[in-house]
């Protein structure tokens, strides 16, 4: 069973150590907010996170990137998504 801790995008860097150093196997980190594209914020809110800790990054996100966010995604640390399955197509999700 994998423990799994959400941190909000905007955590101080400072504390980025300490949580690395938890017993924690994966980091949940929200961006929901994201309804477009992606933009090079959002990547580098990402990157300046997992660059900084050892655990696996998943997203919460609210809608299915494309095949180019999904390829800057994982460049920038992503090891999964995580999404309410309800709100989106099956069709959508098979592209994935």
């Amino acid at each position: 069973m994998a423990s799994i801790l959400y941190i909000e995008m905007d955590i101080d860097v400072d504390h980025l150590p300490a949580i690395g150093a938890l017993p924690v196997d994966v980091l949940l980190l929200p961006m929901t907010d994201v309804s477009a594209a992606w933009t090079l914020s959002d990547l580098a809110a990402i990157t300046r996170i997992s660059l900084r800790v050892n655990q696996d990054i998943l997203l919460e996100i609210s809608h299915i990137p494309g095949p180019k966010e999904l390829e800057a995604l994982r460049k920038v640390g992503v090891n999964g998504l995580v999404l309410d399955v309800a709100k989106v197509k099956t069709a959508e999700l098979a592209k994935l």
